[in-house]
């Protein structure tokens, strides 16, 4: 198999094989093995110790391999006293092309089982049935078995040792034992036509030799597995090269719609005659969190359109922010499932950046952000609410007209809303004596001794009360 993308082909054939395969096929030699003892015990009684010496090897190296198969019983093993040794082994022939304890046992445990029920020693005392159930119970153990070596994800390994998700390969496997994978099938057939098509005893001719000789052929059916698996292994290279394309473009298609405009309105902001440094600033500030919030939609996978969590925003405007800052900053209780629609979602990330930045500037140590929506007949609000231990807002904080809360106000007001702000003791007391919900006025503030500050902004959402649920909307008590 040619394919360009040998990490992949590799990775795939671990999950395949090493995991899925391995675990699937370890139950049925488990049930195998669990037939060639039925049989054995049909043996006569001077026959049984005989049965049953041919029969350890086999009944370990099983056991040890429906372990090797499932990593968390490998690390059980490696808790047990004098077995960490052999929990080092197994882990470390995870896909990899190389001899392992396991299979050796396997291997040589089928090859003695074989010579109890076939080949010129086979044991006496059988009828042609039992034997033949041996039979058939040893050469589908045997084809299992070598179907896992001729499948085993080490001999994709890449030129180059690579890591893929929490898998490691190093590097191909030795010439040697690629040109013995050619010979496996043939080898194998051969070996086991050679055990139980002869008839090496008249008990063993009584078997059907239709039978014998089918079970002998068998292993040449691996080839055609082989085959088949190499195709799928190629074809799923070819599908994540395909994914990957169109990943690509809509990795750039998500870029140039998240970030394009925001990024042209602080150009055009920067280029202005004279331009207006706290909204260039606060322009910024919203540009991190759109970048940030992209990074971390990619990471998930593509979103559809619409509504979106608060707390998407919130995981995203924590990130931007210095590290000194982060641990300081606080979501209330029942803030991050708010679902809010397109238009909210954006002015609240305008507003939150703007005012948990601002906080911190003005000496805030801790900061805490409640956001929430309120019922109306027409449309519903939309709050924020950002609280701080800081030394408080100055009386003429929205009268400076460069000042990055006057810029924040304009945009709000165009929504129907308004910025309020508390300093002291009533800080905690975000509600306006003299403004509602559904009262479009202008800002409102309470300065009171400068204890810390509360900023309340609120707008109305442009979603409809009778439109789609987009909000978890909280009545206010």
């Amino acid at each position: 198999m040619r394919t360009d993308r040998s990490d992949v082909v590799w990775a795939t054939a671990v999950r395949a094989v090493d995991d899925a395969q391995h675990r699937t096929t370890s139950w049925l030699r488990l049930g195998c093995v669990a037939l060639l003892w039925a049989a054995a015990a049909r043996l006569p009684a001077t026959q049984l110790p005989r049965g049953a010496g041919q029969l350890v090897i086999i009944t370990v190296g099983c056991p040890m391999a429906f372990i090797h198969a499932r990593p968390h019983l490998v690390a059980v093993l490696e808790r047990i006293p004098g077995l960490r040794w052999l929990a080092d082994h197994l882990f470390q022939a995870r896909g990899h092309a190389k001899v392992d304890l396991p299979g050796l046992l396997e291997a040589f445990g089928a090859l003695n089982a074989g010579l109890l029920f076939a080949g010129p020693w086979a044991v006496p005392g059988l009828s042609p049935a039992i034997r033949s159930v041996a039979l058939l119970a040893l050469v589908s153990f045997t084809w299992m078995l070598f179907l896992n070596i001729v499948l085993d994800a080490g001999w994709y390994a890449p030129p180059v040792p690579v890591i893929v998700g929490p898998d490691r390969s190093t590097g191909p496997p030795a010439p040697f034992l690629v040109v013995l994978r050619r010979l496996i099938p043939i080898g194998a057939s051969s070996l086991v036509l050679l055990i139980i098509a002869v008839s090496w005893t008249t008990e063993l001719a009584a078997v059907p030799a239709v039978l014998r000789v089918s079970l002998g052929l068998s292993p040449l059916l691996l080839q055609i597995v082989w085959v088949c698996f190499d195709q799928i292994l190629a074809a799923a290279a070819e599908t994540v090269r395909d994914a990957e394309d169109a990943v690509r473009k809509g990795v750039a298609q998500d870029l140039h719609s998240l970030i394009k405009n925001a990024v042209r309105i602080v150009a055009n902001t920067v280029e202005a005659p004279q331009p207006n440094q706290a909204e260039v600033r606060a322009l910024v500030r919203d540009l991190l969190v759109v970048v940030e919030e992209a990074r971390l939609e990619l990471l998930r996978g593509t979103e559809e359109p619409g509504p979106r969590l608060f707390a998407t925003l919130w995981n995203a405007l924590v990130r931007v922010l210095p590290d000194g800052m982060r641990g300081r900053c606080r979501l209330a209780d029942g803030s991050a499932d708010l679902v809010l629609s397109g238009t909210d979602y954006q002015l609240a990330r305008r507003v939150i950046a703007d005012l948990v930045t601002n906080a911190f500037k003005a000496g805030a140590q801790q900061v805490e952000v409640f956001v929430t929506t309120i019922p109306d007949d027409v449309r519903p609000w939309v709050e924020v609410q950002v609280r701080d231990d800081g030394p408080g807002m100055p009386a003429d904080a929205l009268a400076d007209p460069a000042g990055s809360l006057r810029v924040l106000q304009w945009e709000i007001h165009r929504y129907g809303g308004r910025i309020a702000f508390f300093n002291g003791a009533s800080a905690h007391a975000v509600e306006s004596p003299d403004t509602g919900p559904g009262t479009d006025t202008d800002t409102d503030t309470d300065t009171g001794p400068d204890t810390g500050a509360t900023v309340n902004v609120r707008w109305r959402s442009p979603q409809p009360s009778s439109g789609p649920p987009y909000s978890r909307v909280l009545e206010r008590v």
